[in-house]
């Protein structure tokens, strides 16, 4: 994953999408469990256990211009969701296995952001914290980078397609269980 704002509207308004939390946020990342740690599904060889506070990670922007329009991306920090983002699946196949295959994808604002996984029963929506005066980024998808971040340990992991499929549910309303 890689947090991207459109260089045009970030040099218009900087503070729009700049910021340091006036408060702990509570933000959510896409992965897997792994015994006691939390996974990510784009850095799966990085770990997270509960409670335990990150190392800070100095934001930096890289300009792109691979795209119509020249982008702003900062691929090194902690990224996450804001808790307006939703998971939602748009195969209509209608099947209800375990551990069965699906595409998903992370929906904010009227759009999917990015492609986030295929197989359901493996998949965990789980609870971070932004803490106060961290230094982060937010685009107007939901999509969230900052330079230190905590996993609280609480997550949730839908095993069906009813539980997936077309969930526009926000993350703010999950039901999350405390991590064993």
């Amino acid at each position: 994953m890689c947090w991207k704002v459109k260089k045009l509207e970030y040099d218009e308004n900087p503070n729009q999408y700049h910021k340091i939390a006036d408060k702990n946020i509570i933000v959510y990342k896409i992965g897997y469990r792994l015994g006691n740690e939390f996974h990510p599904s784009f850095q799966t060889r990085f770990g997270y256990e509960p409670n335990v506070l990150k190392e800070e990670i100095k934001l930096s922007f890289v300009e792109n211009s691979l795209y119509i329009d020249t982008r702003y991306e900062i691929s090194e920090g902690y990224h996450s969701y804001s808790e307006d983002c939703s998971i939602v699946s748009f195969d209509s196949r209608g099947c209800t296995s375990y551990f069965a295959y699906e595409p998903f994808y992370v929906y904010n604002k009227g759009k999917a952001t990015i492609r986030i996984g295929e197989y359901i029963g493996f998949i965990f929506i789980a609870e971070f914290i932004i803490p106060k005066g961290t230094e982060y980024y937010e685009n107007e998808y939901g999509e969230i980078v900052s330079s230190n971040i905590m996993w609280t340990g609480q997550y949730v992991q839908p095993t069906t397609f009813n539980q997936w499929r077309n969930n526009l549910q926000a993350f703010k309303k999950l039901e999350l269980c405390v991590g064993k």
